[in-house]
């Protein structure tokens, strides 16, 4: 396995007189490991987690929940037996499939690997393995009925209509925000995270328990800055992480409150973009055992697997290849429908980013990680370094 430089510098072959650097001289390999893009994983954090027996032969295991009893509200006649009530139960499947990866590397590597990159191998793998499950409980779950579309639209491409006529007009409003959460509380969904007492700190406020969205950072820059066309704030009701009494009490990548909303910021929110042209956000509101994760009892891990040189027998009689890998049993199911509602709309930002490119696109204009060696100052900046 080699590796090659897009932005190596070269010798200069048209130099005259004297010895010519070769590149190995002009260049030093400097062994700085640039950051990566990590992902963020949520959605393996607000659900029960669940797991069908090892050694068991089954790939699916099911619960179940009683359906309520109606209130007997009528009196009993003396000497009449009432008519009694029937136990009804619901019966809720949840099933596991199999995911995983692996990389391969040659014995040139093996043997001329200065900076330990096998080890670096397993760290990408890592955010592979983590973006790959955050995904797939994502997407066994927001399939659910329980819908509220922006701003009275009546389905997702009427908010694909009138966010590209009026920007404005896709987003999911304040009242929408606050019928989700009135249809969670009359389902009795019990709310996540500890009350935030105020204090006596300016521009501080107190926060309750409540029920959490996850949201993409599109969204989260609409709740914080979004204005009417009188300029008034859009969500004049939002309360920022920074008005917080006390910000290392909130959950990991919470940006802010809402009445019975609390926000927290997901690189794998759930968006679909059928239009190229505009993209809809499914903003996920839930309570606590809206759904559950699924694994293998005992073997709920994702599994690390290194193939050495010359492991595959006569396949590889010079001991040239190897491989490192991962695998894992993982999936996701609704519990309760009623207990999550999914908030759809457009957004005011278009930022999307590349994972594999380390790339970012906002509009029209991509940034990427690497840029050219010794490109020119802007024009109108100073003097050049």
């Amino acid at each position: 396995m080699g590796f090659t430089s897009a932005n190596a510098m070269t010798h200069q072959a048209g130099i005259t007189g004297g010895q010519q650097l070769t590149p190995q001289l002009i260049e030093v390999y400097d062994k700085l490991r640039l950051t990566t893009v990590p992902n963020n994983t949520k959605y393996d954090m607000y659900g029960q987690k669940r797991f069908v027996p090892a050694n068991t032969g089954a790939r699916q295991t099911f619960v179940y929940r009683w359906k309520n009893l109606g209130a007997a509200t009528t009196p009993i006649t003396e000497g009449i037996t009432p008519g009694g009530s029937t136990a009804t139960r619901e019966k809720v499947q949840m099933r596991v499939e199999q995911f995983g990866d692996y990389m391969e590397y040659t014995d040139q590597l093996d043997l001329f690997d200065v900076m330990n990159i096998k080890t670096e191998f397993l760290d990408l793998q890592n955010i592979q393995a983590a973006r790959t499950l955050d995904m797939i409980y994502r997407d066994g779950i927001i399939g659910g009925t329980n819908v509220v579309f922006a701003n009275g639209a009546s389905d997702r491409a009427a908010i694909v209509t009138a966010g590209k006529a009026k920007p404005i007009d896709g987003l999911p409003t304040e009242a929408d925000y606050a019928k989700a959460a009135l249809r969670l509380r009359k389902a009795k969904a019990a709310k996540f995270n500890p009350s935030l007492n105020a204090n006596g700190n300016i521009s501080t406020a107190g926060a309750r328990k409540s029920y959490t969205c996850l949201i993409d950072p599109n969204r989260t820059d609409d709740l914080r800055y979004a204005r009417k066309t009188d300029g008034t704030l859009f969500y004049p009701n939002f309360l920022s992480i920074e008005q917080y009494p006390n910000q290392a009490a909130a959950s990991e990548d919470e940006v802010g409150r809402m009445g019975d909303i609390c926000f927290i910021e997901s690189d794998e929110a759930a968006s679909d973009t059928t239009d190229a042209a505009y993209t809809v956000y499914l903003d996920m509101v839930f309570g606590k055992d809206a759904y559950a994760t699924v694994s293998v009892q005992g073997k709920g891990g994702i599994q690390t697997i290194i193939k050495p040189l010359g492991s595959a027998g006569a396949a590889d009689p010079l001991n040239q290849r190897g491989t490192i890998g991962w695998k894992c049993m993982a999936g996701s199911r609704i519990l309760n429908n009623t207990y999550m509602v999914r908030v759809e709309g457009g957004s005011l930002n278009n930022v999307t980013r590349d994972y594999e490119d380390n790339s970012i696109t906002d509009g029209s204009d991509t940034f990427t990680a690497t840029s050219s060696f010794g490109n020119p100052m802007p024009s109108g900046t100073g003097t050049t370094p």
